[in-house]
This record gives structure tokens, C-alpha cells and sequence, in this order.
């Protein structure tokens, strides 16, 4: 009678030890995801950030850069241009014949300004593929740097959490079993669910450069325009100049031999167009089901579209009168 009385006791402690501890489990579990979740967010939070700074500084990076990259363009494009017409000079001046000066004036002038023309554009495109790969690397490098900082960031977390989990367990004496099976849940689910904001920050951030990519390519051809027509008007005027002197030298009223000007430095063109920085949302909702390679092949696809060269600008005046 009494063995069975005890062994009711036993039966009874190991019941109410069971709940006690079945107890502790859940508290434990509802504890740790609680604080995964809340682990999990401020790693969104603290991507968004610091992406959102490194953006800013890469746009006022990359306006600099444009600004000095366009004041050397026009430098080179005029330089090109008095050059251009110091050849016509020298060689309308190397005769004094007018029916040859005319003929030297006439053919090689349109041939001088169609080629400087083409040169401008040529110039234009190695300006516009710096300015691109400028975006291109220094957000490449950026993007690198947060993607592994997240993972880090997130890995170390994890960690914190598995010993929290250990720590915990162990005092609510939940068992090894019910330890271990937690701590690999833990880690199966947040390992799984850092991929996913890794992969969410990184299109995000890959579609931001390729939108500040677009824009700079925009302005810059824009620059490029501007710089084209400018410099051609100034040697389609030019070319109009000498061959009036040509003209007038024939008609009795010869003068000194008409030497290249001096051009004062070209007024650079507008560029106030601004580089605006993206606005970013205020939560990641996309979601993604795959991991992809996040740095390898993590290149941005985007193609400069060269200026066309088969004209020149629109409306464009004859050089010569007829």
C-alpha cells in the first residue's frame, strides 16, 4: 500500500515538474523570438541608415567630381578649337593667291569644323563613361562594404541570442534536448530571415545606383551639348570671318594676314541640374524567397548611350554663304 501511494507521489511530482518546465520552454521561446524580431528590425533600421548617409555622400562625391570633370572637358574642346583653326590659317596665309585662299577657306573650313565637331563628341564620351564608372565603383565599393557589415552585424546577433538561450534554459532546467532543439530553431530561422533583408537591401541599393547612374548620364550629355553647340557656333564664326577677309583682300582692300584670335575662356554651361539622393522607404516589404550571389556579379547593368555623330545639332547653319 505505501509502494503505491509513493509511487503516486513520484507520478505526481514528474507531472507537475513536466508543466513546470513545458512552461519555462514556451517562456523561453516566446522570449527569443520576441527579441529575434526586435534583432531583426534594428538591422533594417541601421541598413536603411547607413546606407541612406553613404548615398548622400556618394551624390555630393560624385557633383564634384562632375564639376571638375566638365571645367577640363571644355579646356581640352577649346584648346582643340584654336588649334583647329590655326591650321585653316596658316594655310589660307601660305598663299596669296585669292582663288586658292577662297578654295583653302571654303573646303577646308567645313572639313576643320566637321572634324573638331566630331572630336567634341568623341571627348564627350570618354567624359560621360568616367562620370558612369564613377558612380559605378565608388557605389559598388559602398554597397560591399554595408552588405558585409550587415552580415556581420547579424551573425553576432544570432550568437548572443544561442547563449541567451543556453543561459536560460539551463536555469529553468528545461533539459539539454529541448536546449539544443531551440538553439538550432534559433539559428536555422535567423540566419534564414538575415539573408532575406540582406538580399532586400541589396536590390534596393543596386536599383538607387542605377537610378543616380541614369541621372548623371542625363546631365552629362546635356553638358555635352551645350559645350558642341557652343564651340561650333564660335568656329562656324570664325570660318565666316576669314573668308570675308579673303573676300575683302580680292576686292582692293587688302589686309594684314588674319591670325587665329584669342579666345577669352567659354562661360561653362548650366549645370543646375542637381543630383537629387533617393528617398527611402521606411520599411522593406519585399519578399524574396531565394538568396542570390550577393557580390558576385554584382556589377550595375547600365550602358552609356553614346551622343549620335551623324549630325551635328539641330538647325544647324551652313558654314559658307553660297
Amino acid at each position: 500500500m505505501m509502494c503505491g501511494i509513493n509511487k503516486i507521489v513520484v507520478l505526481a511530482f514528474v507531472a507537475q515538474a513536466q508543466a513546470v518546465n513545458q512552461t519555462a520552454l514556451e517562456d523561453i521561446e516566446e522570449n527569443i523570438r520576441s527579441k529575434s524580431n526586435s534583432v531583426l528590425q534594428k538591422l533594417v533600421d541601421d541598413a536603411k541608415t547607413e546606407r541612406a548617409s553613404s548615398f548622400k555622400k556618394l551624390v555630393a562625391d560624385v557633383n564634384s567630381e562632375m564639376k571638375s570633370d566638365l571645367q577640363k572637358f571644355k579646356a581640352e574642346v577649346e584648346q582643340d578649337g584654336k588649334e583647329s583653326f590655326q591650321k585653316l590659317v596658316d594655310a589660307k596665309n601660305s598663299t596669296t593667291r585669292y582663288d586658292v585662299q577662297n578654295l583653302v577657306v571654303q573646303v577646308m573650313g567645313n572639313k576643320e569644323v566637321h572634324s573638331f565637331v566630331n572630336g567634341v563628341y568623341s571627348k564627350g564620351d570618354a567624359y560621360l563613361q568616367k562620370l558612369v564608372g564613377t558612380v559605378r565603383t565608388k557605389g559598388q565599393a559602398d554597397l560591399a562594404s554595408l552588405v558585409n557589415g550587415l552580415q556581420s552585424e547579424g551573425l553576432e546577433d544570432i550568437t548572443k541570442l544561442e547563449a541567451q538561450v543556453k543561459t536560460e534554459g539551463t536555469a529553468d532546467n528545461i533539459g539539454e534536448k529541448n536546449i539544443d532543439a531551440l538553439v538550432n530553431s534559433l539559428n536555422s530561422t535567423g540566419r534564414y530571415n538575415l539573408q532575406q533583408v540582406m538580399v532586400q537591401i541589396y536590390m534596393k541599393s543596386k536599383d538607387d545606383l542605377q537610378d543616380l547612374e541614369q541621372q548623371v548620364a542625363n546631365i552629362g550629355k546635356q553638358d555635352v551639348r551645350q559645350v558642341v553647340q557652343e564651340e561650333y557656333a564660335k568656329q562656324v564664326k570664325n570660318v565666316q570671318g576669314l573668308a570675308k577677309e579673303v573676300e575683302s583682300a580680292h576686292q582692293g582692300g587688302a589686309k594684314a594676314p588674319m591670325k587665329a584670335p584669342m579666345k577669352a575662356p567659354m562661360k561653362a554651361p548650366s549645370t543646375s541640374a542637381k543630383l537629387f539622393a533617393q528617398t527611402w522607404h521606411n520599411a522593406i516589404s519585399i519578399p524574396v524567397t531565394l538568396l542570390i550571389s550577393l557580390l558576385a556579379g554584382s556589377a550595375v547593368t547600365y550602358v552609356v548611350h553614346h551622343l549620335h555623330r551623324s549630325s551635328l545639332i539641330a538647325g544647324e547653319e551652313p558654314l559658307l554663304g553660297a
